[in-house]
């Protein structure tokens, strides 16, 4: 059996946080970082923001699928 340690149990806070780092991650690299690679290496540019993007979608469903299941928790379906 394992044993899950209780400063290792991820919180609603932490989906939420996961969330707001991607969405700036995703606008800090649209802002000044976008362009400058992608002029160097197209491809490189190409796939950096796709695995951003990824990323940000990935919290933000995590973030959902978390919610529900406190929800579910807690009665409130």
């Amino acid at each position: 059996m394992t044993v899950i340690e209780a400063e290792v149990i991820p919180t609603v806070t932490d989906a939420a946080i996961a969330v707001r780092y991607a969405n700036e991650l995703l606008e800090l690299w649209m802002l000044h970082l976008d362009k400058p690679l992608r002029d160097a290496n197209p491809r490189a540019g190409a796939r950096f923001k796709t695995l951003i993007s990824e990323l940000r979608h990935a919290t933000i469903r995590t973030e959902h699928r978390f919610n529900r299941l406190v929800n579910e928790k807690e009665g409130k379906s």
